[in-house]
């Protein structure tokens, strides 16, 4: 293998612009992957493979003919656990305020994998009996459940795991729907709050062999960031929460047809842009950035994050502001059937918790190193969310540092490659062994520095109310 683009049976991503070569695949987090051109997969294993990216949101599973190191099938589903909460402390909690809480989860993340791998089966032609080998990366809580462990000793100072290292179960014992023995790999956590996800995702874009000041950001339900300057490698976790998926916006919806993912204004126009190209139904995370970069920058939003009023408002944005007491919303498109779609005041507030928490988690890791973001070299930006944001409204918004656009690289599902990486190669799965004796982690919980980081990270930037950053 040499490259994304030479990889069997996988779309994913152009290197050079960063965007999707298989934009008609509506399963993004499986699709959008990107292979170093160093991985040399084992080839001498006959049957087939499946890598397993459990997201707190959305579960990415790939299916792989072992023989060739060539993909089958891919695709995604939403996180069955969602229902007992959006992030992993509410599920911690849920596992241990209910008796056979964690049973409860576990049994539903099995369904949810077990499903998706039958229908990747079925498309392929094939049977899950099939499968021999698995590879599984996740956060440490998604981990520890998918293994049996309870996760509330994870809420809890030291936020010690219950096992170190590549855990190996078979697979009767797995609960997978693959054969009964199979080898079933979930990769290292990294710490109590920084799992085998980002140990997949350091994996896949070689951030050991790094050897000046890079930022690795995976955006997701929980922000997890690294940083080497070539001999220290420090990570650390913050919870996003979900708004940057889509989750817990009033109109947030599934990367999926009908959602708006571009947000444009222009000579007081409001532009949006559907995947798929019809008609509106909700807005994604990338529209979510897409909408307060531009809000911001057309005077629609204060620095502290407040929907101006209809009074303050240009004279061709009135009409958009929709007031009900204190309760601010503004109109994004207005339809000819159905409520008009809007970001509400609460939105934009999930939205400065999200990104706060991800610049008050960079830059901690700068100071661990005594460094300014003046000094990093590169931004790595993986997560399928972040292969599809508009890089300028990043910047803007504040959720990543400030850079050129050359520094900054998207990634894509770098979990997701580098847990197939593990499948494929028993020389990855060893690199991915050795790197949590490697990394430090910094837990951010309960210190002051990081507190006091966050709160002032809730606003925007006088540049952003200023039009834009250069």
């Amino acid at each position: 293998m040499k490259g994304t683009k030479e990889m069997n049976g996988c779309t994913g991503m152009c290197r050079t612009c960063g965007k999707c070569l298989g934009r008609g695949n509506d399963d993004r987090k499986a699709a959008m992957m990107i292979f170093p051109p160093d991985l040399a997969p084992d080839l001498r294993q006959r049957g087939l493979g499946a890598a397993i990216d459990m997201g707190t949101t959305t579960i990415a599973v790939t299916l792989w003919d072992l023989g060739g190191a060539s993909l089958l099938a891919g695709g995604s589903c939403a996180n069955p656990q969602i229902e007992y909460g959006a992030d992993v402390i509410s599920r911690i909690t849920f596992c241990s305020e209910q008796d056979g809480g964690a049973r409860l989860l576990r049994q539903r993340i099995l369904e949810g994998i077990n499903d998706k791998l039958r229908e990747l089966c079925a498309k392929a032609g094939r049977g899950s009996e099939e499968i021999i080998s698995a590879a599984v990366c996740g956060n440490t809580t998604m981990s520890h459940i998918f293994a049996g462990f309870s996760p509330v000793p994870l809420a809890k100072a030291p936020f010690t795991p219950q096992y170190d290292g590549t855990l190996t179960m078979h697979g009767r014992k797995s609960g997978l729907a693959v054969h009964e023995n199979a080898m079933v790999n979930i990769l290292p956590n990294l710490g109590g709050h920084v799992g085998g996800d980002i140990t997949a995702g350091l994996l896949a874009v070689r951030f050991m062999e790094q050897k000046q000041l890079t930022l690795y950001i995976d955006i997701g339900t929980n922000g997890e960031l690294a940083l080497t300057d070539g001999s220290t490698v420090c990570v650390c976790s913050t919870s996003a929460g979900p708004a940057l998926e889509g989750a817990g916006i009033k109109w947030g919806m599934k990367a999926g047809p009908g959602a708006i993912e571009r947000v444009r204004i222009e000579s007081g126009t409001v532009k949006v842009q559907t995947i798929g190209g019809g008609q509106p139904t909700g807005i994604c995370g990338s529209g979510v950035i897409d909408a307060v970069a531009q809000m911001l920058s057309n005077g629609l939003l204060t620095a502290r994050g407040r929907i101006v009023s209809r009074e303050d408002a240009l004279p061709d944005f009135r009409s958009r502001i929709e007031e009900q007491g204190k309760s601010r919303s503004f109109v994004l498109c207005f339809r000819e059937q159905g409520a008009p779609i809007t970001i509400t005041q609460k939105d934009i507030r999930q939205f400065q918790l999200a990104k706060a928490a991800i610049q008050a988690g960079s830059r901690m890791l700068l100071s661990q190193m005594g460094k300014g973001c003046q000094d990093i070299h590169k931004i790595l930006v993986a997560g399928a969310f972040g292969s599809h944001i508009d890089m300028k409204n990043a910047l803007i918004t504040g959720i990543l540092p400030e850079a050129s656009e050359d520094e900054i690289v998207f990634m894509g599902n770098a979990a997701g490659a580098g847990t197939a990486m593990a499948l494929l190669s028993a020389e990855e799965m060893e690199k991915a062994e050795r790197m949590p004796s490697r990394i430090r982690q910094i837990d951010l919980a309960g210190k002051k520095a990081f507190q006091k980081l966050y709160l002032a990270s809730m606003n925007f930037s006088s540049k952003a109310r200023a039009g834009g950053l250069a």
